[in-house]
């Protein structure tokens, strides 16, 4: 418990940790990541995917919130099978939606690196 309160000390800085977060060092190490700084353009390829990941996220919420009320159908069930067997069947829902929602995520991801691979050159 000690351990886990006492704040940890890092000797591992160096002299120049001042110019680590400067603007334009920021801004050309991004430029050499590949990403653009221009604010003015607007790549469309970005914008399909933070939509793809907000509305993944979104799925995902929806997901645990479901998970959450079948668990506590399940727990107030009290024998009565009706509840039981309701919640079950919501919680296999969920599951089954967690599941087409990970691929999607998954398919989504290597589609839009592989576009991105192939504008980029890479």
């Amino acid at each position: 418990m000690i351990f886990a309160l006492t704040p940890v000390i890092s000797y591992a800085a160096t002299p120049n940790l001042q110019n680590a977060f400067d603007a334009t060092t920021v801004q050309k190490t991004a430029e050499n990541a590949g990403y653009s700084t221009d604010s003015t353009k607007a790549d469309p390829l970005l914008m399909v995917q933070k939509v793809i990941s907000v509305a993944l996220s979104l799925l995902g919420v929806i997901f645990l919130g479901l998970s959450i009320y079948a668990g506590y159908l399940w727990m107030t069930a009290r024998d009565e099978e009706a509840k039981v067997e309701e919640a079950q069947k919501i919680l296999k829902a969920a599951v089954i939606g967690l599941i087409i929602v990970v691929s999607a995520y998954a398919i989504s991801y290597f589609v839009i690196a592989k576009f991105t691979a192939t504008t980029l050159k890479v």
